[in-house]
């Protein structure tokens, strides 16, 4: 027992220090890792979210220029000397097929599967053969049609399933009533399907990040395109908070929306009422944070590895006087007592 006690008023000193030392060290480092991880954490969500912001940005302008790409296609149709006469002529003949064929072939746009001209008499001109057999009442009553009903002669774009080409896969159709410049003659109709590849060259074009969510949607709010990345978690890409973007009449375009655990920008095309959503997770905001405090974490745990070493070292140096004159107090002690 004596022995026991002796030990560890011997060490005792030794102990405090070592303590001491440790405890002063975790609580600069916790208040300087605190201090640095708020500051970080303004800096990182700033950052992130000008970055999406900067993208979704140019998605929109990836999706204007898209529609002014159709645009000057289908307003150069409506102006081919070709397309024009056959909306006067009382029937075509094979040189007028040949001629509106070989027009129709020679276009300036990307990602198409058929162009096809319906003219005032209801003759079809496909690009390809494939295309000619059209169901005209099925042309009359879609959605395509409804759209440029009531148009003069404008460039429309609809979302929907394909039942005049009847692949039944929905599909982009890009629509123009063909009308004569200088008389008043019943408009022709130019058709153009695009392809699955047309929402994927819009996020190329933007070079927009792989860790972020991209939705495209119709006039109607029906989801068009999503492309979402590999680490993709669906409650991330709920469909209610869509609809719920959807419904808001007024929507600040030029900024975000901060969400339970996604931060979401939205923009819109003026010519055809589609938008753009681009949607980020916090855990994608904050991801170079996380890693930020990772590292500290690192240190810090390293630090107090090193600390103990050091401070184990210099109490074993500081403590050794003392430890020498309390062996010779004992030794002294215990002399003492024998000559009693």
């Amino acid at each position: 027992m004596n022995t026991e006690k002796k030990r560890k008023k011997r060490y005792g000193v030794q102990k405090r220090l070592m303590r001491f030392t440790v405890v002063q060290l975790f609580i600069i480092i916790m208040i300087i890792s605190s201090a640095v991880a708020y500051i970080m954490r303004e800096y990182v969500k700033e950052y992130s979210l000008e970055k999406y912001q900067y993208v979704n940005m140019r998605l929109g302008i990836s999706m204007d220029s898209a529609f002014k790409d159709t645009d000057n296609v289908t307003d150069n149709y409506s102006k081919n000397i070709y397309l024009q006469e056959i909306l006067l002529e009382k029937e075509p003949d094979p040189i007028d097929k040949t001629n509106i064929n070989r027009a129709l072939s020679y276009f300036q746009l990307n990602n198409v599967d058929a162009i096809v001209y319906i003219d005032n008499k209801e003759n079809v001109y496909p690009t390809n053969l494939s295309y000619s057999n059209i169901d005209l009442n099925s042309l009359y009553g879609s959605a395509v049609y409804d759209a440029i009903r009531e148009d003069y002669s404008k460039t429309r774009w609809v979302w929907m399933e394909d039942t005049i080409f009847n692949s039944g896969k929905p599909s982009l159709f890009v629509a123009r009533r063909i009308r004569h410049i200088d008389y008043n003659k019943d408009p022709g109709l130019l058709l153009i399907q695009m392809n699955d590849n047309f929402y994927n060259s819009l996020l190329e074009a933007s070079h927009a990040p792989e860790d972020a969510s991209y939705y495209i949607l119709d006039s109607d709010g029906e989801i068009c395109y999503q492309r979402n990345p590999e680490t993709y978690d669906e409650e991330d890409s709920d469909r209610e908070w869509l609809e719920m973007f959807w419904q808001q009449e007024e929507l600040v375009y030029d900024n975000y929306i901060e969400l339970d655990n996604k931060v979401v920008y939205i923009n819109e095309n003026a010519d055809t009422g589609f938008r753009i959503v681009t949607m980020v997770p916090n855990k994608i905001v904050f991801g170079s944070l996380y890693q930020l405090l990772y590292f500290i974490v690192l240190v810090f745990l390293l630090a107090c590895g090193i600390s103990a070493i050091v401070s184990s070292i210099f109490a074993k140096a500081f403590t050794k006087p003392i430890k020498q004159i309390n062996k010779s107090m004992l030794a002294f002690d215990g002399s003492t007592q024998q000559k009693q």
